[in-house]
């Protein structure tokens, strides 16, 4: 099974991404699904969940008055 998933660390870790050692953020990130990630999820280091809905600002159009 590959793929992406959204991954959360365990609230007090620090879960490092293999490939260039940045932490996952508290917040989540979406990463690419593999054994490392597999093992990370169980053994509950960090856990699967939704990413947040990203909320798009309303496109502001000028008006001029003439």
């Amino acid at each position: 099974m590959s793929g992406q998933k959204f991954l959360i660390p365990r609230e007090g870790l620090i879960v490092r991404n293999p490939v260039d050692f940045t932490p996952l953020p508290e917040t989540g990130a979406l990463v690419d699904w593999n054994t490392f990630w597999r093992r990370r999820v169980a053994c509950g280091d960090a856990s699967i969940s939704e990413p947040e809905p990203v909320l798009n600002e309303p496109k502001r159009t000028s008006k001029r008055s003439r």
